[in-house]
């Protein structure tokens, strides 16, 4: 659904890069402690994984493309999209703001993520219907991808306007 495929010669994720125009771009190969992005100096700041897809109200913005497709495999609605890493620039903000009514982060639950939200929460812009944080309360783990359906659910609906160093 999304063009991932599976790269044998490297044993890596193979995951396009594409505009929120639909353009294909390029592609990231991905594996446990390695990354290469295909064409050298592909831009992925100006997009976010899956956002050419977005037809809904809510978007969950994660880091990984990956737990962009662990998120799809339990709702169609909210989706999700990725910003390709910790670091969100301007422009994907812009973009989550003028495509989505409602945002909810879910940075990785890492320092890492931590300083994301924080400097998300300093440059985004109040979306019409919101902006929730999500929730990790309880659970021990990393990011969407480590999580099972139910904890899937329960960092969803248990979101809050209420940033995660502020709880």
């Amino acid at each position: 659904q999304y063009g991932v495929r599976w790269n044998s010669e490297h044993k890596s994720w193979a995951i396009p890069i594409i505009s929120p125009t639909a353009e294909l771009k390029g592609w990231q190969e991905k594996k446990t402690g390695w990354v290469r992005n295909y064409p050298m100096g592909v831009v992925k700041s100006a997009t976010l994984f899956g956002i050419e897809r977005f037809r809904v109200n809510t978007i969950v913005l994660v880091e990984s493309p990956l737990d962009v497709i662990r998120f799809a495999s339990v709702y169609s609605s909210p989706q999700a999209v990725a910003s390709f890493g910790a670091h969100v620039s301007d422009i994907q903000l812009e973009l989550l703001t003028t495509v989505a009514e409602r945002v909810i982060i879910a940075m990785d639950n890492d320092e890492a993520g931590m300083k994301a939200n924080q400097s998300i929460y300093k440059r985004i812009w109040t979306p019409r219907r919101g902006l929730k944080w999500w929730n990790y309360k309880g659970m021990d783990v990393k990011d969407i991808g480590d999580m099972t359906d139910e904890q899937i659910e329960q960092g969803l609906t248990t979101a809050t306007v209420v940033p995660p160093w502020m709880s």
